[in-house]
């Protein structure tokens, strides 16, 4: 399967996943490179919007896609445009609706203005039932998708020694209050945590290397960091998240990872886990195991195949039904975006202040 892959970030700073056989990625931060034998790798974009369509004339027809995958934001840096132009499946792959600027009503006139034959909620499955109600049908979930390693990559990061400490890969300060916070009441109770900012490839061996895994979610979030804890083998502790986020459903028993619901708990079971380093690996391992069985490499691309030409999500990721069948304000679509107008407000709130 040949992919084109088109992003807002660069990738040192969220490299794309490997999602086919031969795949070019384009974006505003790429550049036009191609490899000795004439291949392109990569394509420049202008940050905003472009023509997508007229990115796909550029290349050769070896390598004209066989799907085309783009991951929108609300950064709005990376905006395809012309997709009804394509003659291949159009993924739409959305993130980030929890924060930065008209997150989800701008989602949703972009979504209205081109067509995608399948939409997959990355971190924020909570505001799938936003779109549905907004008449779009086409609607997946995929947490973990984006993860970018390989499997050798993977199992190069599991280290056998670890050190005992809490170690976290992320932004903090103004931006993320509550994920500051909580990092201080580790700190506070005297608790070795080892927060750098690195690379993903980097932040992975980080985490393999350590015993446990710190993860605070951004207004209900399933994010990233998740995956990346779980697949380096750290015991994960992370923020207990409502049921529409998904975290509950994949994680039924709770088994692969310890859920904290506030800063005094968090730091309690920080304490109890450096002090039983054996139940610490114990339960990383538990978790790599999950990862291995759902998020595989091979696993990874097999299911987003099945999704991409077929319509079926992986089981354990399928929305239920009557998520699925919902709407709300019985398809009065001007409420519909009204309220979510003021949820949008009520949501950039939170991010400030929790309660």
């Amino acid at each position: 399967m040949r992919v084109l892959f088109s992003t807002p970030s660069p990738a040192q700073y969220m490299m794309p996943p490997q999602l086919g056989d031969t795949q070019v990625n384009c974006g505003p931060d790429w550049r036009d490179e191609s490899a000795p034998d004439g291949r392109v790798l990569s394509l420049a974009t202008p940050a905003g919007d472009y023509d997508l369509a007229a990115l796909v004339a550029k290349l050769p027809p070896e390598q004209q896609p066989d799907v085309v995958v783009c991951l929108v934001d609300a950064s709005w840096r990376n905006v395809p445009r012309n997709l009804a132009a394509l003659r291949c499946p159009r993924v739409l792959l959305v993130a980030d609706t929890h924060h930065l600027r008209s997150p989800l009503i701008g989602m949703i006139r972009y979504l209205a203005a081109e067509p995608f034959e399948r939409v997959v909620f990355l971190y924020d499955r909570h505001h799938a039932p936003f779109f549905h109600s907004a008449g779009f049908r086409n609607l997946h979930w995929f947490p973990g998708l984006t993860f970018p390693h390989g499997d050798a990559a993977v199992l190069a990061a599991r280290s056998v020694v670890r050190e005992p400490q809490v170690a976290f890969v992320g932004q903090t300060g103004p931006l993320h209050p509550r994920r500051t916070r909580l990092l201080g009441a580790l700190t506070q109770r005297g608790i070795k945590v080892s927060a750098r900012p690195l690379g993903q490839r980097e932040a992975l061996a980080h985490y393999g290397a350590s015993l446990l895994g710190f993860n605070a979610s951004l207004n209900g979030d399933l994010n990233l960091r998740v995956f990346e804890i779980l697949a380096a083998g750290a015991a994960l502790l992370t923020d207990g998240l409502a049921p529409a986020s998904g975290l509950d459903r994949i994680f039924p028993d709770g088994r692969a990872l310890t859920v904290y619901r506030d800063e005094a708990e968090l730091a309690a079971m920080a304490v109890d886990w450096l002090r039983h380093p054996a139940e610490a690996e114990a339960l990383g391992a538990a978790g790599a195991r999950w990862f291995d069985r759902h998020l595989s490499e091979a696993r990874r691309r097999a299911a987003f195949q099945t999704l991409v030409f077929d319509g079926i999500s992986a089981p354990e990721f399928e929305f239920t039904a009557e998520e699925t069948t919902r709407v709300f304000f019985g398809g009065d679509t001007d409420r519909l975006l009204e309220s979510v107008m003021v949820y949008e407000g009520v949501q950039e709130v939170h991010r400030r202040q929790e309660t």
